[in-house]
């Protein structure tokens, strides 16, 4: 990857890179990959960095995997009482002190 910053890749290139991988047999690499979009980046500069691996290790075999494994959908934060709540579950002497110096907040 230093070497990338080096060749002046793009910022999201860098981020594809910064992605966990798992060796596989016959000299294969998984790339695992949040969602299409990754995959997308990744098949722009997927030629330019196996063509890289393969010289720097000598190694013509090497083939890269993306697959792409979508993340847990959190729970977004809309409205002030979840925003409350939340920073309540996190540390509740938030709200004793609200309690004790009577704030209301628009719920």
């Amino acid at each position: 990857m230093e070497i990338r910053k080096q060749q002046e890749a793009s910022d999201m290139e860098l981020l594809i890179l910064n992605k966990s991988f798992e060796l596989l047999e016959n000299f294969q690499i998984k790339l695992v990959l949040s969602n299409s979009l990754e995959l997308n980046i990744l098949e722009r500069a997927e030629q330019e960095l196996v063509q890289f691996l393969r010289k720097k290790l000598q190694n013509g075999k090497i083939k890269l995997l993306p697959e792409i494994k979508e993340q847990e959908a959190k729970d977004k934060l809309y409205t002030d009482r979840d925003k409350f709540q939340f920073m309540v579950e996190k540390n509740p002497e938030l709200q004793k002190l609200k309690d004790r110096l009577g704030l209301d907040f628009e719920f």
